[in-house]
This record gives C-alpha cells, structure tokens and sequence, in this order.
C-alpha cells in the first residue's frame, strides 16, 4: 500500500525555539548573534527550506517540520516586532492527503479542476453534480451513502473521486484511497507470510473496512481470483451492511461487471452490494489523458 512515510525531525538553530506544541518562536537577536558567529545560522536552516507546498499556491518564507507530531507543517510569520512559526493548513492538508494514500498526481485534485466536455453524448457535468451532492455541496442530499462512478478510461472518474477525498481532508474527515487491483496484490503478497504477513494483511484490511471514506478505484480491472473475489466481497459487504460512505471508479458499468464476474461465485453478491451501496453515476466523456 501506497502510505505516507514519516518525516524525520528537524533539529533547530538556537534562534527558533519551541514556544507550544504548535508555535515556535524566533529570536531575531539570536539569530543575529548566529549569523556574526558563522554558526549555522536561522537563515541558512531557512533558505533552504523556502519552496511551494505541492498542495498550495503561495510561496511561504519557510515550510519546516514539526516535530511534536510530524504531521503539521510549519511556517514563519510576521507578527508586530517579532515573528512566529506557526501552523501551516496548506501543508497540513497536503500531509493528510498522503496518509489517505492518495496518487500523487491527484492530491490537488478539486472540483472546481475537473473540465467537463460539452456535449449531449457526454455525462461528465451531470457526474460532477453527483460528486458535489454526495459531500453535501447541493440543495438535495445524497440517495445513497456511495457513488459507483463508471465510464470510459480518461473520462476523469478518479479526478472526481480524489476530489471527493480531497474536499473530506479539507473539511475535517478522513478517507483511504486503495487502487483495487494493487490492493488485491498487497493483500495476496501479505497473506500466508507467518505473523508479520499476517499483522500486516488485518491492518489493511481493517483500514479498508472502517475508513469513514473509501475510494475503490478501478474496480473490475483485476483478474478475478477465489482469493481476490473473497477479500472484495468481505470488504464491500462490511461497508454494505454498516453504510459506510465508499465511491468507486470502474470502466465497466453493472451489466458488464456482472458478465465479467459471470463465473465468480462471489461476482453477482458483490455487484449486488455495490448496487444497493452506491448510486450508479455513468461518466462518459473524451479521454482527457490523450487531449
């Protein structure tokens, strides 16, 4: 599984200090006193940390780590005579994006990102109101507590869905993103490999059971397999039966998920479930990764 790996703590220069868990002040005459020293100075730790968050579009003078959690980032402001490294949301946000396992390339995907096409053949617009109603962005609330978003490869399903995960990160929630087929063969490589394999093979499958938001992506593109088929189907029934929110992405629509499941003992249950989960939202446009 794709997981955010930890930040390594940062060791300070004396000129920035830890005032609480979530500020840390800086001493301009220290960092003067430094500077004249040719220690290493407050402003070298800075210069080389001044970057754009991947996840923000301001430049801030300092992006640090913070080491009482490792989560938060942390930047330096101006405030009257002194300045203050304080919490930074853009960061923040850009690190929970990473524990939720979300691809890189989509963890600035929003809503207000997605293009639709125009055209009476295309259903792409009709999709981003779904997507927008199922996180309470609409008038009407969401039929169902999921979303099965199923179109053509390049049609934008998991640009909308990694918005929808995105849009949670942003406004207090949490969610996981898992890529079926890699997640079947995480799970299959864990499993059968002692206690390790086996400690590892619950932790995701637990995760998968009770995130408060799950991304299915690219459902029905794996082999189907006794193995995999028993995974998903414990998986869908748990979120099935507890109605938790899921949205899953797929190039296949139901009728042809359940040809292409025909021979699974578990196929048509599993279907059956996503079914009763899920509103079924078609996504139907121009394959926006040749445009």
């Amino acid at each position: 599984m794709n997981e955010a790996k930890p930040l390594k703590p940062v060791t300070l220069p004396e000129s920035i200090r830890r005032k609480n868990d979530n500020v840390i002040e800086f001493d301009p005459e220290k960092w003067l006193e430094e500077r004249k020293g040719k220690m290493a100075p407050a402003q070298d730790f800075i210069d080389k940390r001044m970057k754009q968050c991947a996840s923000c579009d301001v430049a801030h003078p300092a992006c640090l780590v913070d080491q009482a959690n490792q989560t938060a980032g942390l930047r330096i402001e101006i405030l009257g005579q002194g300045h203050e490294i304080r919490n930074c949301e853009k960061w923040t946000t850009y690190r929970k994006a990473l524990a939720s396992a979300l691809p890189q390339m989509f963890i600035g995907a929003t809503f207000d990102s997605y293009r639709p096409a125009d055209g009476e053949e295309f259903t792409q617009r009709a999709a981003l109101s779904a997507a927008r109603r199922f996180v309470g962005l609409s008038t009407q609330p969401p039929p169902l507590p999921g979303l099965l978003l199923s179109g053509n490869p390049g049609s934008g399903k998991t640009h909308l869905a990694c918005a929808v995960l995105n849009w949670e990160n942003e406004h207090g929630g949490r969610g996981y993103f898992a890529n079926v087929p890699r997640l079947l063969s995480d799970l299959r490589r864990t499993f059968g490999r002692g206690k390790e394999g086996s400690s590892e093979f619950d932790r995701i499958m637990e995760r998968l059971e009770t995130a408060p938001l799950l991304i299915l992506d690219d459902f029905g593109r794996h082999n189907p397999t006794n193995f995999g088929s028993d995974q998903l189907y414990l998986i869908v029934d748990d979120r099935w039966t507890k109605k938790r929110r899921t949205v899953v992405t797929s190039n296949f629509g139901p009728e042809e998920l359940l040809k292409k499941f025909k021979d699974d003992d578990d196929g048509e249950a599993i279907v059956s479930r996503l079914l009763g989960l899920c509103e079924f939202v078609p996504v139907v446009g121009p394959d926006g990764r040749s445009a």
